[in-house]
């Protein structure tokens, strides 16, 4: 009888300890993880780096699409037809000369100068003023390494990211900040 009781307890034991153990070692080995963050002390400063933009377009097929609708925002408002900004895409992040600009000014036409069909232009019907559409296949979303956004009085921000919403057949729909 007694012996049969320490086979209980024993048993009983191994499976608290077996439970305790799953507990501990499932959540970890099952692709769960934490954010990675930041507390900062008052007066402490830190450098964030962005992620290069060619990490961010891993998931683009072979050929780039021919159609894109992209949103420009700067310090977290769009970028308005009338700041008089210019956007300028680079090959490399050490390249003086960009390979494709835009005009802030163009972004209300550009559809009708890049060839886009009716039913393309449907995509803007419930855009904001910094989207713009590009139907020509002339922005090639795989060249892109570093973006700029200068203004008039001489201001220059850069990319932070270039982050694809969606990608449909021929079409990409992608947001870009400055910052």
């Amino acid at each position: 009888m007694k012996s049969m009781k320490k086979i209980k307890v024993t048993l009983l034991g191994l499976l608290t300890l077996s439970a305790f153990a799953a507990s501990v070692v499932v959540p970890a080995s099952c692709g769960r993880r934490t954010p990675d963050t930041v507390k900062m002390r008052v007066g402490e400063t830190i450098i964030v780096t962005p992620i290069p933009l060619e990490y961010s377009l891993s998931e683009l097929p072979a050929q780039p699409p021919k159609k894109l609708l992209l949103s420009f925002s700067s310090g977290g408002q769009q970028v308005y037809p009338n700041s008089g900004g210019v956007i300028k895409f680079y090959s490399s992040f050490e390249a003086e000369d960009p390979f494709y600009e835009i005009r802030a000014e163009d972004f209300p036409l550009l559809h009708l100068r890049t060839g886009c069909s009716s039913s393309d232009v449907s995509l803007l019907d419930n855009a904001i003023e910094s989207d713009v559409l590009i139907c020509d296949g002339s922005l090639d979303v795989q060249r892109i390494r570093r973006m700029a956004l200068e203004f008039p009085g001489g201001k220059k921000k850069s990319a932070t990211s270039l982050s694809p919403e969606s990608l449909e057949s021929d079409l990409l729909k992608a947001g870009v900040m400055f910052q």
